[in-house]
């Protein structure tokens, strides 16, 4: 079968079909024939010929109606139109209507008739070629387009994150600012007392001032700490020693450094241990302290004067979603609780949109995300409830045991370090 495209013949003129027929078919054209306009019409729809030769006289639908039907269909169909001198004027309006070309009959140069068919079909693979590729460049710009588009969100999206970052520092310094020289300016005030007046100062205030001291500067070292820790744990850098150490002991050392803190404020703060007098797990002990006072303390920051502050210690159970024998020490309070908002973005540091929480309640919005990161590196959890005017409650959950491999190849077998994730 020839691969050039099939050619269709109309005119009522069964001498004419076939002589151009066979002569198209010398040339190796497909070729269709039709009698009369509809028939071709029919074999158009099923054949869609690239080159239509047509007479302009036929019955049933005459040469004109159906150039315009077969442009119809495709636009880009070439037709060439086959007229007598008494129906020149019907041929020039065929060309206005879109045909390619016409030829007078009798046809008597067959090589120029087929120099003709071989120019129309040219010129229809010139026209769907020139629609291909104008496809393709309307595709191509459309990509383009969304993919300058997409790429002017990601500025946009990426300059409203910078002037975000811009104001979260501002906002994280004053914050630090603030939280550091606190502590540092009664600390000052207390050394001048101290330096004015001690001489007259009687033993129990003399001892009220060195409490307070102790107590500021407690503080400030805590705040310079999580700075430092948060920084460490940022670069991937803070490292854990693992060892034996007491649950219970843990919770203890907390509840007693904030028992100032709860008589001041009037909040009922207890301790609930378990019967066990020693619950044992392997973990840095310092740093798992740090991630209970965050805890503790932002449990103290929410929770107004009159509240209800629990801690308690739980042994022998299993890590949430798990098997693997834990203990964990769980905070409660009555405080002010969290919208689901808020609970989703609880272990982000900084998470504060414009820090007005921070800057109401005090901290500098990174003990959760501490506490988090540091009971993440001992393979715990910490698991929370809240609900917006009911108070919070939220537990450390770690492992009794951590895996042998985490054993330092210098360290001796009960010591273990491990770095802390960013």
């Amino acid at each position: 079968m020839s691969d050039l495209p099939p050619i269709l013949v109309v005119d009522d003129s069964e001498v004419i079909r076939e002589m151009l027929a066979s002569f198209l078919g010398t040339l190796g054209y497909q070729v269709d024939d039709a009698a009369d306009g509809q028939l071709a019409y029919d074999l158009f729809l099923m054949r869609h010929h690239h080159v239509v030769i047509s007479d302009l006289q036929m019955p049933r639908i005459e040469g004109l109606t159906l150039l315009k039907r077969l442009r119809a269909v495709d636009p880009d169909v070439q037709v060439i139109i086959l007229t007598g001198h008494a129906t020149l004027t019907s041929a020039v309006e065929a060309l206005r209507l879109g045909a390619y070309d016409y030829l007078f009959k009798p046809i008597d140069n067959m090589e120029s008739f087929a120099r003709l068919v071989d120019r129309a079909l040219q010129h229809y693979r010139l026209l769907t070629e020139n629609k291909r590729l104008l496809s393709q460049l309307r595709q191509s710009n459309a990509r383009l387009e969304s993919e300058v588009a997409e790429r002017t969100r990601e500025l946009q999206i990426a300059n409203e994150s910078l002037r975000s970052l811009d104001k979260l520092k501002n906002d994280f310094i004053s914050v630090v600012s603030h939280e550091l020289r606190t502590p540092l300016a009664a600390i000052l005030l207390e050394a001048q007392l101290l330096a004015q007046d001690s001489a007259q100062l009687p033993p129990d205030k003399l001892g009220q001032v060195y409490t307070n001291l102790n107590a500021n500067a407690r503080r400030l070292q805590i705040q310079i700490e999580n700075l430092l820790d948060f920084s460490l744990i940022e670069r991937a850098e803070l490292e854990l020693n693992f060892k034996p150490c007491s649950i219970n002991q843990i919770a203890r050392d907390v509840v007693d450094l904030y028992a100032a803190r709860a008589a001041e404020k009037r909040v009922r703060f207890s301790l609930s241990l378990p019967p066990t007098t020693t619950l044992s797990v392997i973990a840095d002990g310092p740093r798992l302290r740090s991630a209970l006072i965050h805890l503790v303390d932002n449990a103290f920051k929410f929770t107004p004067e009159g509240g209800i502050i629990t801690v308690s210690v739980h042994g022998m159970t299993t890590l949430p979603g798990g098997s693997e024998p834990a203990a964990a020490i769980a905070v409660r309070d009555t405080g002010i609780g969290m919208s689901a908002e808020m609970q989703q973005r609880l272990f982000t540091a900084f998470n504060q949109a414009d820090m007005s929480t921070t800057r109401r309640y005090g901290g500098m919005g990174i003990g959760l995300a501490l506490a988090s990161r540091i009971v993440a590196a001992h393979r715990g959890k910490i698991t929370f409830m809240s609900e917006l005017g009911g108070g919070s409650l939220f537990a450390i959950w770690v492992p009794l045991r951590q895996p042998t491999d985490l054993l330092a190849a210098d360290a001796p077998s009960e010591l273990m370090t491990q770095a802390v994730p960013a």
